[in-house]
């Protein structure tokens, strides 16, 4: 589960660097 957050938080602020209205699909798998 802690990577889910992890990988969460990445995708987070990879579509804040690259501005609004983003959808980020992360692979957790």
């Amino acid at each position: 589960m802690d990577q889910v957050y992890k990988c969460a938080d990445k995708a987070l602020y990879h579509a804040k660097e690259h501005g609004r209205n983003q959808c980020i699909v992360a692979d957790i798998s």
